[in-house]
């Protein structure tokens, strides 16, 4: 197995816009084969850009994304820059 290290850069979604800042989607990542996840970070839905920035360097990970407000959530692609 490569044991060379990535960075990502940004990663977010390709969605619906939302016309309300209260509606977020919060993305986690591990590290360990699903054994934890980070603490969540939160997209806001109300922008035309959904990404975040600066999520570190690792071998691989998982990516987990949760919605927990009452409202749709309509997603059509994750997206991520990794180097």
């Amino acid at each position: 197995k490569d044991n060379q290290r990535v960075a990502m850069k940004w990663a977010g979604v390709v969605g619906d816009t939302t016309s309300s800042t209260v509606t977020t989607l919060g993305m986690q990542i591990s590290v360990n084969d699903y054994q934890s996840f980070g603490t969540a970070r939160n997209i806001d839905m109300s922008r035309s850009v959904k990404q975040l920035t600066r999520w570190g360097a690792f071998r691989e990970c998982d990516v987990r994304l949760t919605h927990a407000v009452n409202a749709e959530c309509r997603l059509q692609y994750f997206v991520a820059r990794i180097e």
